[in-house]
């Protein structure tokens, strides 16, 4: 990650390529796949990042053929509160799997396949309807399997009541939900929808495209091209247009033809880092490891586009990955601390019940035996209290996107503005798009860097 915030996407490749291999047929290779087919991405290797995505896919599908353990995200099968979280395979969470389409669809569109990137958008557009119901599912597994185990706890183990033991859990749980954005909805990603839309006006599939942006106006309603695309889709299908945007002007141009699309990925999403609680057991007090998210702030306000005429466009954030990371751990977080503490509680007592069991050997063995066990304990409890912190780190904090027509002599200039509106240390960055349709790329992974990729086609 420091290479790759740095902007030094040579050895950044070099060593996700290096881990994916050492990691490769081990619980984190997917982890690793989804880091080398982004950072292939961003670094213009679009075959390379394909091939990473498909070996994505496999391990996933493998891990929903097998459906033998589900402790990652929300449903855990009966056994597994003895298990150290990081043993079990990464699965990866919904959103890592609905942008995993997204970005082999934008491989496509980088290599002028337009195409096979359709048939990955709708896969994308896809996943995101299914992964709902199914998430809805685990998380009930999970209540059940939690109330399961906890008869072997020997005490009833609630959220509510571990909120109320931990302020930190609670000021943990109530940063999730004020970061969520509530009319995303569960599992909503707005830049999967908005890119479903994009296809269908490539494709001039008016119908669908309208019934994508009234998605995504219906996601945020008070976002400015949001209600811009839906008003002009509406316009294209004679509908008639919600009076709350009577005021809203449609495009002025022709959206599929002599048009240029700038998505800008603007900082990192949350990642996971590791916290600790004490809890008071029969035997004293033990600390729990758990996983809490982790928000960066971003350098970069949004992008200012110019045309040769000086006419000036700007990108607006699409999607707040900040919003569908937390909308989705929030409802993870009370299930997965809760299996922890009844976890802690049973191996506890096991390791209790080992040390009993050792002093009624009784003698000089006794003694022994008594050590031996303490040692063999202790050292089980340390390796089990770490949290898993693995997640997909280099997705951004916002998709920002903006649309323009293209300008007559194909010229624009990107330039980098800060939070506060002024402009940035950032050199202007000038491009050309030569064809009638492109598709500007834009990332910035930290302070000071940028990098730009223009994809076109006819």
């Amino acid at each position: 990650m420091a290479a790759y915030t740095s902007g030094n996407l040579e050895e950044s490749v070099k060593i996700v390529d290096e881990m994916s291999e050492k990691r490769s047929g081990t619980g984190d290779e997917l982890m690793w796949r989804l880091e080398q087919g982004k950072i292939k991405f961003d670094a213009g290797d679009y075959k390379g990042s394909l091939t990473a995505f498909e070996k994505c896919e496999a391990l996933i599908k493998e891990f929903d053929d097998r459906a033998a353990i589900n402790a990652r995200e929300a449903g855990a099968e009966t056994g597994s509160a003895f298990t150290n979280q990081n043993a079990l395979p990464y699965k990866g969470f919904n959103y890592d799997r609905i942008l995993l389409n997204t970005y082999k669809a934008l491989d496509y569109f980088a290599l002028g396949n337009v195409s096979d990137a359709n048939v990955e958008l709708r896969r994308a557009y896809e996943r995101q309807k299914e992964a709902e119901k199914k998430f809805a599912d685990e998380i009930k597994k999970q209540e059940e399997e939690n109330k399961k185990e906890g008869t072997n706890a020997g005490k009833p183990v609630t959220f509510e009541g571990l909120e109320n033991e931990h302020p930190e859990l609670k000021k943990s749980f109530d940063d999730m939900k004020s970061k969520s954005n509530k009319t995303y909805g569960s599992l909503m990603n707005p830049f999967v929808t908005y890119m479903s839309g994009i296809r269908y006006l490539l494709d001039k599939n008016y119908p669908e495209a309208d019934v994508d942006f009234r998605n995504l106006y219906k996601m945020d309603v008070e976002n400015p091209l949001a209600q811009q695309y839906y008003v002009t889709t509406s316009q294209y299908m004679a509908n008639k247009i919600p009076k709350e945007l009577a005021d809203v002007k449609p495009f002025s141009y022709p959206l599929n033809t002599n048009t240029v699309f700038v998505i800008f990925e603007n900082g990192l999403a949350p990642a996971l880092k590791e916290q600790k609680i004490q809890i008071i057991l029969p035997t004293g007090y033990s600390g729990i490891a758990y996983s809490d998210l982790e928000y960066f702030p971003a350098s970069t306000g949004n992008l200012k586009i110019t045309d040769s005429a000086e006419n000036s466009f700007k990108t607006v954030t699409i999607s707040a990955m900040d919003s569908v990371v937390s909308q989705e751990y929030k409802d993870i977080f009370p299930g997965m601390i809760t299996r922890l503490v009844i976890s802690t509680i049973i191996k506890e007592g096991a390791s209790a019940a080992a040390e009993v069991a050792a002093w009624q050997v009784g003698g000089t063995g006794g003694v022994v035996a008594v050590v031996g066990t303490v040692i063999a304990t202790s050292a089980y409890k340390y390796a089990f209290n770490t949290a898993d912190t693995r997640c997909w780190q280099t997705l951004p904090r916002e998709y920002q996107v903006a649309q323009l027509p293209r300008p007559s002599d194909g010229k624009l200039k990107l330039s980098a503005v800060s939070p506060d509106g002024t402009m940035t240390s950032v050199e202007p960055i000038e491009v050309k798009v030569e064809k009638n349709r492109a598709i500007i790329h834009v990332r910035q992974s930290g302070q000071g860097n940028i990098a730009v990729r223009v994809f076109e086609f006819e």
